[in-house]
């Protein structure tokens, strides 16, 4: 405020400050106070002036009226007739005579006459309106006179007629009606202003209950919710509130299943990392003794290699799910990678009553894959199938072609069926329902499946329980030779 005085600067301060003192209700009551008690003011004015504009208006036309209709010499102007009319139109009828100015009330000025005498005083002439009335004070009272000349040898000694009529009992009347009117203003204001207060009360109400919950979000509670309140508009803002407060809550849970997830993987990687090698020298030394029995082959030793083999794709499965690895996609023979995994399970699903079938199709072209992304899922599907089996029972894992584009490996169990909640995660590709509660084997799958350009579903079982298919593409003559590629 540079070039103001330091006197207009205070009360300026002054106004500032009392403004931030007065609470929400009463910055929203204040304006709108002062709004209705001046548009009230000003229809009281406006009111009040037409009121009396009116009653003036009929007063005026009343008199005149009455002036033209004696001096348009039709009716007798006796003393017995201009007491009786003046009575009617509660006025005083004069008739004058302007050649004799002495015999003319002093409170009258001078009337134009061309015979007036000339050593007569001349008084000035009130200035008329336009229909030739006078507003003339007459012993301190407001009075409107008429003044209409009369045709000569009308009356007698007189040649204008003079129609007086006192204001003081119109202006009484537009007095009062003013005061009627004033009262009705303040009815109108006190009405109003209760609608104002219940007003800003319901809006001062619910936005303070809004801060209260901003604030209560703010500290970190995510189950305050709030009913909406007050006008349509902060309703709407209520709701969204309440649904922004629901999405965040929605939102940290998964963060905070994510970040659990992401220190389990981190954790598995070392577990994994840890076991991998002591695990690499296990299956060397059992390698070795295979080898080293009769016909070069030991069937024990063997069958520790082949659960060997299937621990280290877990292990790798681990690995991958806290660093993914880089993929070798290539044309492969998906019936050889199916048959490869089934060779591995087959005694560990045996030793558990499990009997397990194969059904390869006879002919199937090459599919796209990652050879060991894969057989990863598959491992992944069987170990799922085996968990929810238990101790005996079937499982099929069988490969044909989905349509001219696509080949398919399936693996189902005549088990009690997939979990509904796990079915629907996985038709909308949920990584975090399909990886609570330990199930990390599927959704491994689920994201191993679409890096190779795959997709992993649900489908019908032959034998009455759970079937997941893996849909590979068909490889095209460029798959075919030893080109491959790197997918990240």
């Amino acid at each position: 405020m540079a070039g103001v005085p330091r006197s207009v600067k205070r009360p300026v301060r002054a106004g500032q400050t009392l403004w931030r003192r007065l609470d929400m209700r009463q910055r929203l009551l204040l304006p709108l106070t002062l709004v209705f008690v001046l548009a009230s003011l000003l229809g009281w004015w406006a009111a009040s002036e037409l009121v009396g504009r009116a009653l003036r208006l009929r007063q005026q036309a009343l008199v005149v009226a009455t002036a033209e209709q004696l001096a348009g010499g039709q009716l007798p102007l006796t003393p017995e007739l201009l007491t009786r009319l003046g009575a009617l139109v509660d006025a005083q009828i004069l008739l004058l005579d302007s050649r004799a100015p002495a015999s003319l009330p002093q409170w009258l000025p001078a009337l134009p006459s061309p015979a007036r005498a000339p050593e007569a005083p001349a008084r000035p002439m009130a200035t008329p309106h336009a229909d030739g009335t006078l507003n003339l004070r007459i012993n301190g009272a407001p009075h409107l006179v008429a003044l209409r000349p009369l045709p000569p040898g009308l009356a007698h000694g007189a040649d204008h007629v003079a129609v007086i009529n006192s204001l003081a009992d119109l202006e009484a009347a537009i007095y009062r009606a003013a005061q009627w009117l004033a009262l009705a203003a303040l009815v109108s204001i006190a009405l109003l202003l209760a609608v104002a207060t219940a007003l800003t009360d319901s809006i001062a109400r619910s936005l303070a209950q809004l801060s209260t919950m901003a604030r209560r979000i703010a500290d970190g509670n995510r189950s305050v919710r709030m009913r909406a309140l007050g006008p349509p508009e902060l309703r709407s803002l209520t709701c969204s509130l309440n649904e922004m407060v629901a999405r965040l809550d929605a939102y940290e849970r998964r963060a905070a299943e994510q970040a659990k997830l992401a220190g389990l993987g981190a954790m598995a990687a070392r577990v994994a990392h840890e076991v991998r090698n002591p695990l690499t020298a296990i299956k060397l030394q059992l390698q070795l003794r295979a080898e080293s029995g009769p016909g070069g082959q030991e069937p024990d030793a063997v069958d520790l290699v082949a659960e060997i083999r299937r621990l280290e794709l877990l292990l790798g499965g681990l690995l991958e799910q806290a660093r993914p690895r880089r993929l070798h996609i290539a044309a492969a023979d998906l019936n050889a990678v199916a048959g490869d995994v089934a060779r591995l399970f087959e005694p560990q699903l045996a030793h558990a009553g499990i009997t397990l079938a194969v059904d390869l199709a006879p002919t199937l072209p090459p599919a796209v894959m990652d050879v060991d992304g894969c057989k990863q899922i598959l491992t992944n599907l069987l170990v799922n199938a085996r968990d929810a089996l238990g101790r005996g029972g079937r499982v099929t894992i069988a490969t044909g072609p989905a349509h001219s584009a696509a080949v398919f490996v399936s693996i189902s169990d005549d088990g009690s069926g997939l979990p509904d909640a796990l079915a629907a995660a996985l038709i909308a590709g949920d990584r975090d329902t399909l990886g609570a509660g330990g199930r990390v084997g599927l959704r491994l799958s689920l994201e191993l499946a679409e890096r190779m350009g795959a997709r992993l579903a649900t489908c019908e079982s032959e034998l009455g329980g759970a079937c997941l298919r893996l849909r590979l593409p068909r490889a095209a003559p460029h798959h075919q030779e030893e080109a491959t590629w790197q997918a990240s």
